[in-house]
Protein backbone atom coordinates (compact mmCIF):
# COMPACT_ATOMS: atom_id res chain seq x y z
CA UNK A 1 0.00 0.00 0.00
CA UNK A 2 1.58 3.32 -1.06
CA UNK A 3 1.98 6.34 1.22
CA UNK A 4 -0.71 8.33 -0.58
CA UNK A 5 -3.46 5.74 -0.03
CA UNK A 6 -2.29 5.09 3.52
CA UNK A 7 -2.61 8.79 4.39
CA UNK A 8 -6.08 8.89 2.84
CA UNK A 9 -7.15 6.12 5.17
CA UNK A 10 -5.79 7.73 8.32
CA UNK A 11 -5.92 11.50 8.14
CA UNK A 12 -9.56 11.88 7.09
CA UNK A 13 -11.04 9.70 9.86
CA UNK A 14 -8.68 11.36 12.37
CA UNK A 15 -9.93 14.83 11.42
CA UNK A 16 -13.55 13.69 11.72
CA UNK A 17 -12.93 12.10 15.12
CA UNK A 18 -11.18 15.19 16.48
CA UNK A 19 -13.88 17.49 15.09
CA UNK A 20 -16.64 15.49 16.74
CA UNK A 21 -14.77 15.22 20.03
CA UNK A 22 -14.61 19.01 20.13
CA UNK A 23 -18.30 19.40 19.34
CA UNK A 24 -17.74 21.17 16.02
CA UNK A 25 -19.96 20.83 12.99
CA UNK A 26 -18.45 20.32 9.56
CA UNK A 27 -19.34 23.90 8.59
CA UNK A 28 -17.83 25.33 11.78
CA UNK A 29 -14.49 23.56 11.28
CA UNK A 30 -14.44 24.49 7.59
CA UNK A 31 -14.98 28.13 8.50
CA UNK A 32 -12.23 28.06 11.17
CA UNK A 33 -9.78 26.35 8.81
CA UNK A 34 -10.71 28.56 5.85
CA UNK A 35 -11.60 25.64 3.57
CA UNK A 36 -14.85 24.84 1.83
CA UNK A 37 -17.26 22.48 3.63
CA UNK A 38 -17.38 20.27 0.54
CA UNK A 39 -13.58 19.94 0.49
CA UNK A 40 -13.52 19.15 4.22
CA UNK A 41 -16.28 16.58 3.74
CA UNK A 42 -14.33 14.83 0.98
CA UNK A 43 -11.21 14.93 3.15
CA UNK A 44 -13.00 13.33 6.12
CA UNK A 45 -14.37 10.62 3.83
CA UNK A 46 -10.85 9.94 2.52
CA UNK A 47 -11.81 11.02 -1.00
CA UNK A 48 -9.04 13.61 -1.16
CA UNK A 49 -5.69 14.26 0.46
CA UNK A 50 -5.03 17.70 1.98
CA UNK A 51 -1.98 19.75 1.20
CA UNK A 52 0.31 20.48 4.12
CA UNK A 53 -0.83 24.15 4.42
CA UNK A 54 -4.49 23.04 4.54
CA UNK A 55 -3.67 20.31 7.04
CA UNK A 56 -1.82 22.86 9.20
CA UNK A 57 -4.89 25.16 9.22
CA UNK A 58 -7.16 22.25 10.14
CA UNK A 59 -4.81 21.21 12.93
CA UNK A 60 -4.72 24.80 14.24
CA UNK A 61 -8.53 25.00 14.17
CA UNK A 62 -8.73 21.73 16.09
CA UNK A 63 -6.16 22.90 18.63
CA UNK A 64 -3.59 20.20 17.90
CA UNK A 65 -0.05 20.21 16.57
CA UNK A 66 0.10 19.24 12.91
CA UNK A 67 2.72 16.69 13.92
CA UNK A 68 -0.08 14.80 15.66
CA UNK A 69 -1.21 13.69 12.23
CA UNK A 70 2.30 12.53 11.40
CA UNK A 71 2.48 10.53 14.61
CA UNK A 72 -0.97 9.13 13.89
CA UNK A 73 0.21 7.96 10.48
CA UNK A 74 3.19 6.18 12.05
CA UNK A 75 1.01 4.64 14.78
CA UNK A 76 -1.63 3.36 12.41
CA UNK A 77 0.98 2.16 9.91
CA UNK A 78 2.18 -0.21 12.63
CA UNK A 79 -1.40 -1.25 13.42
CA UNK A 80 -2.04 -2.03 9.76
CA UNK A 81 1.22 -3.97 9.47
CA UNK A 82 0.16 -6.17 12.38
CA UNK A 83 -3.39 -6.49 11.07
CA UNK A 84 -2.06 -7.63 7.68
CA UNK A 85 0.14 -10.19 9.45
CA UNK A 86 -2.81 -11.61 11.41
CA UNK A 87 -4.95 -11.63 8.25
CA UNK A 88 -2.27 -13.80 6.67
CA UNK A 89 -2.17 -16.12 9.69
CA UNK A 90 -5.95 -16.47 9.49
CA UNK A 91 -5.75 -17.17 5.74
CA UNK A 92 -8.22 -14.42 4.90
CA UNK A 93 -8.77 -13.78 1.22
CA UNK A 94 -7.72 -10.52 -0.41
CA UNK A 95 -11.19 -8.99 -0.34
CA UNK A 96 -11.60 -9.66 3.37
CA UNK A 97 -8.18 -8.14 4.07
CA UNK A 98 -9.15 -4.94 2.28
CA UNK A 99 -12.42 -4.81 4.25
CA UNK A 100 -10.44 -5.06 7.48
CA UNK A 101 -8.24 -2.15 6.45
CA UNK A 102 -11.33 -0.10 5.63
CA UNK A 103 -12.52 -0.26 9.23
CA UNK A 104 -12.06 2.76 11.47
CA UNK A 105 -8.71 3.32 13.16
CA UNK A 106 -10.30 2.53 16.53
CA UNK A 107 -11.75 -0.76 15.26
CA UNK A 108 -8.46 -1.83 13.67
CA UNK A 109 -6.53 -0.98 16.84
CA UNK A 110 -9.08 -2.88 18.96
CA UNK A 111 -8.87 -6.00 16.77
CA UNK A 112 -5.06 -6.00 16.78
CA UNK A 113 -4.95 -5.50 20.55
CA UNK A 114 -7.17 -8.53 21.16
CA UNK A 115 -5.40 -10.71 18.61
CA UNK A 116 -2.08 -9.88 20.25
CA UNK A 117 -3.51 -10.75 23.65
CA UNK A 118 -4.85 -14.09 22.44
CA UNK A 119 -1.54 -14.90 20.75
CA UNK A 120 0.41 -14.36 23.96
CA UNK A 121 1.24 -17.52 25.92
CA UNK A 122 1.99 -16.43 29.48
CA UNK A 123 2.87 -19.33 31.75
CA UNK A 124 4.49 -18.76 35.11
CA UNK A 125 8.30 -19.08 34.70
CA UNK A 126 10.07 -21.68 36.89
CA UNK A 127 11.97 -18.96 38.76
CA UNK A 128 8.68 -17.28 39.70
CA UNK A 129 7.24 -20.64 40.74
CA UNK A 130 10.16 -21.11 43.11
CA UNK A 131 9.60 -17.63 44.57
CA UNK A 132 5.92 -18.44 45.01
CA UNK A 133 6.68 -21.61 46.95
CA UNK A 134 9.05 -19.67 49.23
CA UNK A 135 6.46 -16.91 49.70
CA UNK A 136 3.86 -19.46 50.85
CA UNK A 137 6.35 -20.93 53.32
CA UNK A 138 6.88 -17.49 54.84
CA UNK A 139 3.19 -16.53 54.81
CA UNK A 140 0.99 -16.10 57.84
CA UNK A 141 -1.11 -19.09 58.92
CA UNK A 142 -4.33 -17.06 59.13
CA UNK A 143 -3.93 -15.97 55.49
CA UNK A 144 -1.32 -18.39 54.16
CA UNK A 145 -1.34 -17.20 50.55
CA UNK A 146 -1.55 -13.45 51.11
CA UNK A 147 2.19 -13.16 50.42
CA UNK A 148 1.47 -14.15 46.80
CA UNK A 149 -0.52 -11.01 46.05
CA UNK A 150 2.41 -8.87 44.99
CA UNK A 151 3.97 -11.74 43.04
CA UNK A 152 0.74 -12.22 41.09
CA UNK A 153 0.59 -8.51 40.23
CA UNK A 154 4.18 -8.45 39.03
CA UNK A 155 4.70 -11.82 37.33
CA UNK A 156 1.32 -13.52 37.13
CA UNK A 157 -0.59 -14.87 34.15
CA UNK A 158 -3.33 -12.83 32.55
CA UNK A 159 -7.00 -13.84 32.35
CA UNK A 160 -6.42 -15.89 29.19
CA UNK A 161 -3.64 -17.85 30.89
CA UNK A 162 -5.92 -18.51 33.86
CA UNK A 163 -8.69 -19.88 31.60
CA UNK A 164 -6.20 -22.12 29.77
CA UNK A 165 -4.92 -23.52 33.05
CA UNK A 166 -8.47 -24.20 34.26
CA UNK A 167 -8.94 -26.25 31.10
CA UNK A 168 -5.69 -28.11 31.76
CA UNK A 169 -6.80 -29.02 35.28
CA UNK A 170 -9.88 -30.70 33.83
CA UNK A 171 -7.59 -33.27 32.19
CA UNK A 172 -5.59 -34.24 35.26
CA UNK A 173 -6.69 -36.18 38.29
CA UNK A 174 -5.88 -36.23 41.96
CA UNK A 175 -7.31 -35.08 45.25
CA UNK A 176 -8.21 -31.40 45.13
CA UNK A 177 -7.64 -28.75 47.75
CA UNK A 178 -9.55 -25.56 46.99
CA UNK A 179 -9.61 -22.26 48.88
CA UNK A 180 -12.06 -19.58 47.79
CA UNK A 181 -11.28 -16.42 49.74
CA UNK A 182 -12.65 -13.87 47.26
CA UNK A 183 -13.89 -13.40 43.68
CA UNK A 184 -12.88 -16.52 41.75
CA UNK A 185 -13.29 -18.63 38.62
CA UNK A 186 -11.78 -21.68 40.30
CA UNK A 187 -15.06 -23.26 41.52
CA UNK A 188 -16.54 -23.30 38.00
CA UNK A 189 -16.42 -26.89 36.81
CA UNK A 190 -17.21 -28.69 33.57
CA UNK A 191 -20.76 -28.21 32.29
CA UNK A 192 -21.21 -24.92 34.15
CA UNK A 193 -21.23 -21.46 32.59
CA UNK A 194 -17.54 -20.62 32.46
CA UNK A 195 -17.98 -18.12 29.63
CA UNK A 196 -20.65 -16.19 31.54
CA UNK A 197 -18.55 -16.12 34.71
CA UNK A 198 -15.47 -15.09 32.73
CA UNK A 199 -17.33 -12.31 30.93
CA UNK A 200 -18.75 -10.93 34.19
CA UNK A 201 -15.26 -10.98 35.71
CA UNK A 202 -13.37 -9.67 32.66
CA UNK A 203 -16.02 -7.74 30.68
CA UNK A 204 -13.77 -6.73 27.78
CA UNK A 205 -11.03 -9.31 27.93
CA UNK A 206 -10.94 -12.02 25.23
CA UNK A 207 -11.06 -15.71 26.10
CA UNK A 208 -9.26 -18.51 24.28
CA UNK A 209 -11.92 -19.90 21.88
CA UNK A 210 -10.74 -23.47 22.48
CA UNK A 211 -11.52 -23.09 26.20
CA UNK A 212 -14.92 -21.46 25.65
CA UNK A 213 -16.01 -24.04 23.07
CA UNK A 214 -14.71 -27.12 24.90
CA UNK A 215 -15.94 -26.27 28.40
CA UNK A 216 -19.71 -26.89 27.91
CA UNK A 217 -19.23 -30.37 26.44
CA UNK A 218 -20.92 -33.08 28.46
CA UNK A 219 -18.37 -35.85 27.93
CA UNK A 220 -16.58 -36.88 31.13
CA UNK A 221 -12.81 -37.28 31.24
CA UNK A 222 -12.31 -41.04 31.48
CA UNK A 223 -8.89 -40.56 33.06
CA UNK A 224 -10.31 -38.72 36.07
CA UNK A 225 -10.12 -40.84 39.21
CA UNK A 226 -13.57 -40.29 40.68
CA UNK A 227 -12.52 -41.93 43.94
CA UNK A 228 -10.14 -39.02 44.53
CA UNK A 229 -13.17 -36.76 44.98
CA UNK A 230 -13.89 -38.53 48.26
CA UNK A 231 -10.96 -36.82 49.92
CA UNK A 232 -11.20 -33.51 48.04
CA UNK A 233 -11.91 -30.48 50.19
CA UNK A 234 -13.09 -26.91 49.69
CA UNK A 235 -12.75 -23.99 52.10
CA UNK A 236 -14.81 -20.91 51.25
CA UNK A 237 -15.01 -17.71 53.27
CA UNK A 238 -18.33 -16.08 53.99
CA UNK A 239 -17.15 -12.92 52.20
CA UNK A 240 -16.60 -14.90 49.00
CA UNK A 241 -20.30 -15.81 48.99
CA UNK A 242 -21.45 -12.21 48.86
CA UNK A 243 -22.49 -10.39 45.64
CA UNK A 244 -21.48 -9.62 42.99
CA UNK A 245 -19.35 -12.76 42.57
CA UNK A 246 -20.82 -14.86 45.35
CA UNK A 247 -23.95 -16.24 43.63
CA UNK A 248 -21.88 -17.89 40.87
CA UNK A 249 -19.58 -19.43 43.49
CA UNK A 250 -22.60 -20.74 45.42
CA UNK A 251 -24.02 -22.45 42.32
CA UNK A 252 -20.64 -23.97 41.52
CA UNK A 253 -20.23 -25.35 45.04
CA UNK A 254 -23.74 -26.79 45.01
CA UNK A 255 -22.78 -28.70 41.86
CA UNK A 256 -19.83 -30.39 43.60
CA UNK A 257 -20.21 -34.17 44.18
CA UNK A 258 -21.62 -35.18 47.56
CA UNK A 259 -18.28 -36.79 48.36
CA UNK A 260 -16.44 -33.45 48.34
CA UNK A 261 -16.04 -31.89 51.79
CA UNK A 262 -17.01 -28.21 51.96
CA UNK A 263 -16.23 -25.86 54.85
CA UNK A 264 -17.54 -22.30 55.25
CA UNK A 265 -15.65 -19.99 57.58
CA UNK A 266 -16.11 -16.40 58.73
CA UNK A 267 -12.42 -15.91 59.46
CA UNK A 268 -10.44 -13.78 57.00
CA UNK A 269 -8.23 -15.78 54.65
CA UNK A 270 -6.70 -13.04 52.53
CA UNK A 271 -7.69 -12.42 48.91
CA UNK A 272 -5.78 -15.18 47.10
CA UNK A 273 -7.65 -18.30 45.99
CA UNK A 274 -6.12 -21.67 45.22
CA UNK A 275 -6.82 -25.06 43.72
CA UNK A 276 -4.18 -27.77 43.88
CA UNK A 277 -4.01 -31.41 42.88
CA UNK A 278 -1.98 -34.16 44.50
CA UNK A 279 -0.75 -34.96 40.99
CA UNK A 280 1.46 -31.88 41.36
CA UNK A 281 -0.31 -28.86 39.86
CA UNK A 282 -1.77 -25.73 41.42
CA UNK A 283 -3.28 -22.37 40.51
CA UNK A 284 -3.16 -19.38 42.84
CA UNK A 285 -5.59 -16.70 41.73
CA UNK A 286 -6.42 -13.16 42.76
CA UNK A 287 -9.16 -11.36 40.85
CA UNK A 288 -9.81 -7.70 41.43
CA UNK A 289 -13.43 -6.69 42.04
CA UNK A 290 -12.84 -3.74 39.71
CA UNK A 291 -14.64 -4.13 36.42
CA UNK A 292 -14.82 -2.24 33.16
CA UNK A 293 -11.78 -1.14 31.20
CA UNK A 294 -9.87 -3.47 28.92
CA UNK A 295 -6.55 -4.08 30.64
CA UNK A 296 -4.13 -7.03 30.72
CA UNK A 297 -4.34 -7.72 34.44
CA UNK A 298 -2.11 -10.32 36.03
CA UNK A 299 -4.49 -12.58 37.91
CA UNK A 300 -2.88 -15.95 38.64
CA UNK A 301 0.22 -18.05 39.24
CA UNK A 302 0.64 -21.55 37.87
CA UNK A 303 2.79 -24.03 39.81
CA UNK A 304 3.87 -27.48 38.70
CA UNK A 305 5.87 -30.14 40.48
CA UNK A 306 5.15 -31.90 43.75
CA UNK A 307 7.78 -29.98 45.73
CA UNK A 308 6.51 -26.57 44.62
CA UNK A 309 2.87 -27.47 45.25
CA UNK A 310 3.58 -29.08 48.63
CA UNK A 311 3.97 -25.75 50.42
CA UNK A 312 0.47 -24.69 49.36
CA UNK A 313 -1.02 -28.06 50.30
CA UNK A 314 0.55 -27.91 53.75
CA UNK A 315 -0.72 -24.38 54.31
CA UNK A 316 -4.21 -25.42 53.21
CA UNK A 317 -4.16 -28.46 55.52
CA UNK A 318 -3.15 -26.28 58.48
CA UNK A 319 -6.04 -23.92 57.73
CA UNK A 320 -8.47 -26.83 57.38
CA UNK A 321 -7.38 -28.41 60.66
CA UNK A 322 -7.79 -25.08 62.45
CA UNK A 323 -11.47 -24.84 61.52
CA UNK A 324 -14.14 -25.89 63.98
CA UNK A 325 -16.28 -28.98 63.48
CA UNK A 326 -19.27 -26.75 62.78
CA UNK A 327 -17.38 -24.93 60.03
CA UNK A 328 -16.36 -28.25 58.47
CA UNK A 329 -19.82 -29.83 58.65
CA UNK A 330 -20.79 -30.47 55.03
CA UNK A 331 -24.53 -30.71 55.72
CA UNK A 332 -24.53 -27.30 57.41
CA UNK A 333 -22.45 -25.85 54.59
CA UNK A 334 -24.81 -27.18 51.93
CA UNK A 335 -27.85 -25.86 53.82
CA UNK A 336 -26.26 -22.43 53.97
CA UNK A 337 -25.42 -22.51 50.26
CA UNK A 338 -29.03 -23.45 49.44
CA UNK A 339 -30.26 -20.58 51.62
CA UNK A 340 -28.01 -18.09 49.82
CA UNK A 341 -29.08 -19.47 46.44
CA UNK A 342 -32.75 -19.06 47.38
CA UNK A 343 -32.16 -15.43 48.39
CA UNK A 344 -30.39 -14.77 45.10
CA UNK A 345 -33.37 -16.09 43.14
Amino acid sequence: MNRHSVQRQRIGPAVRRLRRSRGLTLDELADEAEVSPSHLSRLERSQTLPSFPVLAKIADALGVDVNEFVRLEQDVAEIDRKLAMYAGLLALDEESRHELLDLSIEARRDIVQRLETLANLSLTPPTVQERAARAIDSGRDEAPFSALGTLIEQDGMDAIGLARMLLFLEFVGGTRRTLIAGPSLLPVRRGQDLLGAYRRTFPRYPIDPSVALWWPRESVNADRDEASEESSRVIVTADALEPPFGPATVQSLLAEPETVSIAITTRPAGDVNMVSLTSGYAIFERISSRQGAFRPEHVALWLSGAKRVAAGDEAFDRLWDSLSQDERDRSSARARLLEIAARSD
